[in-house]
């Protein structure tokens, strides 16, 4: 999943991002009904799309940390290997979208990433500490 959203030309990245911020916009400007300028407009969707992307990659590697935490304890690796995992294949991603049409490789993203899967591993760990069963 995650390599095959990387995969995607840097300009279909972007309109969906875009949309997804139009969407995001549209319902805030309706539930809370107020009005902005149209140069508003335009910085609060600048930001929007970036948060939707940065939060794009956070869910991914966030469902990534659940789904190697779980295949790593099978297996009996510990926490440190597993970060290590999402980590190796957070900068695999990153590296993979260099050679993309449209797309660069960012370090910041990685970053992201990480806290993705830092979140997911660390608040299963605690789960399971709490409730082994």
């Amino acid at each position: 999943m995650i390599f095959s959203f990387s995969n995607q030309q840097g300009s279909t990245s972007k309109g969906i991002s875009n949309r997804v911020s139009e969407i995001g916009l549209d319902f805030i400007q309706r539930t809370w009904s107020f009005e902005l300028s149209e140069r508003e407009e335009l910085e609060v969707f600048d930001y929007f799309v970036i948060v939707v992307r940065k939060l794009a990659h956070m869910m991914e590697y966030l469902i990534l940390g659940i789904i190697v935490f779980f295949l790593g304890k099978e297996y009996g690796l510990t926490i440190s290997s597993i970060l290590l995992i999402c980590l190796f294949l957070a900068l695999l991603d990153e590296i993979h979208q260099l050679f993309i049409s449209e797309r660069s490789g960012n370090m910041i993203d990685v970053g992201i990433d990480m806290i993705g899967s830092v979140v997911s591993i660390l608040f299963l760990k605690l789960l399971l500490k709490r409730n082994p069963d």
